[in-house]
């Protein structure tokens, strides 16, 4: 009562003859030694059947190692895969009409998946970029059952690398090629690509990832639940790798995105239906003698008078927190307003507090026996951590629910330039300008001649023996941000609320690490005094609520966004050298990247007229 099957496949290619391109392929050439000596794909399945109780349980281990998919916007050889390997549907409805006299057996199916050195490569045709995602130590667990209402996916990601560089012509794969075979030791992906010449700008390490998919309608849970334990982002880049890296988002973003039809017809405007027009007269509450002058002016001789204060109602509903507190200095004194306004709360305090209570004012609790009484000892010293704030919507009613804990971020901000063209056309560039401010004109008896010309200059990387310094090795600048929390809640469109987003950043610092510098810490948490209250435990330093309603009933496009920040105390010590650095940093002209253009280009035309 069981059958277990094992594949191995060494070898795997998948080409679109349509266009003559490779889809998926194996990363490293045969002539290189692979750091796991492993088929490219290998299937292990065991399938055990109990008749006594109808019941199938399939386990399914699925091993994927050293592939590489040529990523493009279509996708359509996927359906067509899948297409290709269906049943016919004559013989589907024809089986399907005699199992209807048939117990189907009840099947357990799990599934196992690995994914080990693993690649995606972006070169798109109309852009010189070209990008790399590495996957490695990629472990999916699922389950199966007949008639389930919910999937769970539960995964565990080792690394997540993106290597990039700004103009694919650089790249030399026989080169490289050469001088993997060179160094007789096995080699993994990561080596081959910075080999060939691409740069690792973006690592995301031990990733938890939990999802759930809603399956029966019926089931009171969100369509689609993310949940992110942990996970770890680092990024090092230099000025002209990050800007690299925003012109690929650009691209990637706005060349799979067709444009969207552009209106030229009139916003809708609001209904005349919704607006409440307020026809009373907001000075009938006024008391008519509130301002009367009663009494009369001081025998001093002073032009001010008095104002009677308005009576105070002997009220139980009277309420002391909506009596406006001021606030003042300590080491000043206080005005004859703010000692009016305390003599005022005094008086209403002595007479809201020898007013008598009834007895039934008084409540007393007793405990039942069927409750416990515990008692925690040295309960102040017991650490609390701060939970998450709670959503305002129903997420059992979300199409989407985000959940994202433990998250850390670090930045590494590099001196110097990451591509090697760059490098030579910034030095043409400089010493021009130099050349250019330098000239100078010389005062003889025929009028001004200028002692050099510009036009004269030829713009050649090769005249010049000191280009700028490659990318430093040791970052100048590192921005670390510790215990992030995201929470995302994506609503139906009837719904008014139609989103929630909540973010809160626990710590945030930046690092100046110039040797110049006078101060380590450019950005980071201002300590109080000794005098005053110390920070929270596990308090948030950024806490950012953003929630987006649909004010107008029957349009979802009328929207508005309500947002709230909240920010502890931040301290900053700016040295020069650093300040430099972050403006040299952002500033960076990115005109001089042969990925701009491209980028640019691909911005759709109502997009760029807005901006």
């Amino acid at each position: 009562n069981e059958n277990i099957t094992t594949l191995d496949i060494e070898e795997l290619s998948l080409h679109d003859i349509n266009k003559h391109v490779p889809l998926l392929y194996k990363t490293l050439p045969k002539t290189v030694t692979p750091k796991r000596n492993t088929p490219m794909v290998s299937l292990f399945s065991r399938l055990s059947m109990y008749p006594e109780r109808n019941q199938q349980k399939k386990v399914t281990s699925i091993v994927a190692c050293n592939i590489c998919w040529r990523a493009t916007k279509e996708i359509d050889f996927m359906t067509d895969i899948v297409d290709f390997q269906k049943m016919p549907e004559e013989l589907y409805f024809s089986l399907l009409y005699k199992m209807v006299f048939i117990d189907p057996p009840t099947q357990f199916i799990k599934v196992y998946a690995h994914v080990l050195d693993t690649s995606i490569d972006y070169a798109p045709a109309n852009s010189p970029t070209r990008a790399v995602v590495i996957l490695d130590g990629i472990q999916v667990i699922t389950d199966i059952l007949a008639g389930q209402p919910m999937t769970e996916i539960r995964s565990f990601v080792q690394s997540i690398e993106l290597y990039v560089i700004d103009d694919k012509r650089e790249l030399d794969e026989k080169k490289a090629i050469e001088k993997l075979e060179s160094r007789n030791s096995t080699t993994d992906s990561k080596k081959y690509w910075i080999t060939m010449g691409l740069s690792c700008i973006l690592a995301i390490q031990n990733i938890e990832l939990k999802v759930n998919l809603k399956l029966d309608e019926h089931m009171i849970a969100p369509d689609l639940a993310i949940t992110l334990p942990s996970t770890n982002i680092y990024m090092d880049t230099s000025t002209d790798a990050f800007q690299t890296l925003v012109n690929l988002i650009t691209f990637a973003v706005n060349d799979s995105t067709p444009p969207a039809p552009v209106s030229k017809g009139k916003k809708p405007k609001r209904p005349s239906s919704y607006v409440i027009q307020m026809k009373e007269d907001m000075f009938s509450s006024i008391e008519e003698n509130a301002f009367k002058n009663d009494l009369p002016s001081s025998s001093s001789g002073s032009s001010y008078s008095k104002i009677s204060p308005p009576a105070i109602e002997e009220d139980d509903a009277f309420d002391l927190g909506y009596v406006e507190e001021e606030y003042f200095s300590g080491s000043g004194k206080k005005s004859a307003q703010t000692s009016s306004t305390s003599q005022n709360t005094a008086s209403m305090a002595r007479h809201r507090k020898h007013k008598k209570k009834d007895r039934d004012d008084y409540i007393t609790h007793i405990l039942d026996e069927t409750e416990d009484f515990n008692m925690i000892e040295d309960y102040y010293s017991v650490e609390k951590k701060k939970s998450a704030k709670k959503s305002v919507v129903d997420v059992n009613r979300a199409k989407l629910a985000v959940r994202v804990r433990n998250l850390n971020f670090t930045w590494k901000l590099y001196d110097g330039y990451e591509w090697d063209y760059l490098r030579g056309d910034m030095a043409a560039y400089n010493h021009a300008i130099k050349q250019q401010r330098s000239e100078d004109r010389v005062q003889t008896g025929f009028g001004e001649i200028p002692v050099a010309s510009g036009a004269d200059f030829e713009m050649d990387p090769k005249r010049f023996k000191s280009p700028p310094s490659r990318r430093s090795k040791n970052a100048n600048i590192e921005i670390k941000l510790r215990g992030i929390s995201v929470d995302f809640d994506l609503m139906p469109e009837r719904d008014i609320t139609a989103m929630w987003f909540n973010l809160l950043v626990r710590d945030i610092d930046i690092i100046d690490n110039i040797k110049t510098s006078k101060w380590k810490k450019f950005l980071g948490y201002m300590r109080p005094d000794a005098s005053e209250k110390p920070r929270e435990t596990n308090s948030s330093m950024i806490d950012l609520e953003d929630i987006m309603l649909r004010p107008v009933p029957g349009e979802p496009s009328q929207q508005e966004h309500r947002v709230k920040l909240k920010l502890l105390p931040l301290r900053s010590y700016v040295d020069q050298d650093a300040l430099s650095f972050l403006v040299s940093f952002f500033t960076f002209d990115k005109s001089h990247l042969r990925s701009t253009a491209a980028a640019n280009l691909s911005i759709p035309v109502s997009v760029a007229e807005d901006l």
